[in-house]
């Protein structure tokens, strides 16, 4: 059974048991003990929740894509309405070579907040893996627009970089 929720509005009181029991193998799995595994069916603790995607950040910091993405699966599952979380399952995703999926997970960010600029600029930059060069560009297009001073805004470099790529993939186009 998938740990990804792909709907708006599920709480702890809507996952199924089946659902509890992987996230626990899960976590067996991922070395945590007892008292995390416990604390799965009470997801208000926020200790366990900072633990989990601390878990997640150093995982991935150390390049291990796969095992932060059952993690960051874990959170979305746990609180489906965190962006953070589904940004974080979505990049690993796209680091495993899983554009499809990446794309669905960083949907999901949209969702929650549709003029999320960390959220549309790795959708235009799965859309320009993916070789769709239309919705690349929608998506480039709507993160500049996010960008109110776009010289000074931080992801203003990636940005250039993305609209550069796309340049060239548009220009290969027309040869």
């Amino acid at each position: 059974m998938s740990l990804i929720l792909l709907v708006q509005g599920v709480t702890s009181m809507d996952l199924d048991h089946d659902i509890l029991d992987d996230i626990s193998n899960l976590m067996t799995k991922l070395s945590l003990d007892q008292r995390a595994i416990d604390m799965l069916e009470n997801t208000q603790d926020s200790d366990f929740i900072i633990d989990l995607y601390a878990a997640a950040h150093n995982a991935f910091g150390k390049k291990e894509y796969v095992q932060a993405g059952q993690i960051f699966s874990a959170l979305v599952t746990l609180n489906p309405m965190k962006r953070d979380f589904w940004l974080g399952y979505g990049i690993c995703l796209r680091c495993q070579g899983q554009l499809p999926s990446a794309q669905e997970a960083f949907m999901n960010a949209l969702l929650i907040n549709p003029t999320d600029l960390d959220a549309l600029y790795h959708m235009a930059e799965t859309c320009l893996a993916l070789g769709d060069l239309t919705q690349a560009r929608a998506y480039l297009q709507k993160c500049l627009m996010s960008v109110r001073v776009s010289h000074m805004h931080p992801l203003k470099p990636e940005l250039d970089t993305l609209a550069s790529k796309l340049r060239i993939s548009f220009d290969g186009m027309r040869l």
